[in-house]
């Protein structure tokens, strides 16, 4: 009589089933994904592009693993690559914000003014509420000569975000463009406030206070500055604080 085929058990079938899943799941585009984007918040984004490469071999069509790594590319300074991976994750998703942005952000790395102001002005239209997108354009305008749209943008990101120092500090040089000595002096202490470490900000509200005639408390903010470690805050004691 021959014998009967051997059937493992039900629960030992689903058990092999769920362990052939997880080791699927292990060297997927997504873990692959989530493990360089993990190594990005470290700040090792040398290591993460090893992941990040192998989520867009696994899924090329993955907008997410481009822009991901296209943002390694531009912590390292590889503009070309970033710039092409991004272009790839704008082509495959243009009605994400992420990859416009992030092309900005290399544009202006590589002082492209005004393709980066465009691509900050499309990120702005997906998502109208990120702050970050309104304080890179502000700076893109502003480094263009637009001083108006720059204090336009950088009041946006500080209404967005109200406790972001550097939004302030941003905004106070823009108004001292536009000969708004008293709004620039408002921004420039606002900056101080939220972060007590500024070294930049005391050193240029002690500027603008001794500018203004208010030469005891500038000299106060450029020697806080110097204790901060500001370089050019000892220079400015000794010119104006003697």
């Amino acid at each position: 009589m021959p014998l009967s085929p051997f059937r493992p058990p039900a629960f030992a079938v689903c058990l092999i089933t769920m362990l052939l899943m997880m080791a699927a799941c292990s060297n997927s585009s997504e873990a692959f994904l989530n493990k360089g984007r993990e190594l990005m918040r470290k700040n090792d984004f040398q290591a993460a592009l090893d992941f990040l490469g192998k989520a867009v071999e696994k899924d090329p069509e993955s907008y997410e693993a481009l822009n991901a790594r296209g943002a390694a590319y531009l912590e390292l300074k590889r503009y070309a690559e970033a710039q092409l991976d991004f272009d790839r994750a704008v082509s495959l998703n243009p009605n994400a914000y992420q990859p416009y942005y992030n092309r900005g952000r290399t544009h202006a790395a590589r002082q492209n003014w005004p393709e980066a102001a465009k691509d900050f002005t499309q990120a702005i239209r997906l998502a109208p509420d990120t702050a970050d997108a309104h304080f890179n354009r502000g700076f893109v305008y502003f480094r263009m000569e637009k001083f108006p749209e720059a204090l336009q943008d950088f009041s946006r990101a500080v209404l967005l975000d109200p406790k972001n120092h550097d939004y302030h500090y941003n905004r106070g040089t823009t108004r001292l463009r536009l000969r708004d000595a008293k709004g620039a002096l408002e921004d420039f202490r606002q900056s101080v406030l939220l972060n007590p470490q500024f070294a930049k900000g005391y050193y240029t509200l002690g500027l603008e206070e001794i500018l203004s005639k208010n030469a005891s408390q500038g000299c106060a903010h450029l020697r806080r500055a110097d204790q901060l470690g500001y370089a050019e805050a000892k220079a400015a004691l000794e010119t104006y604080c003697k």
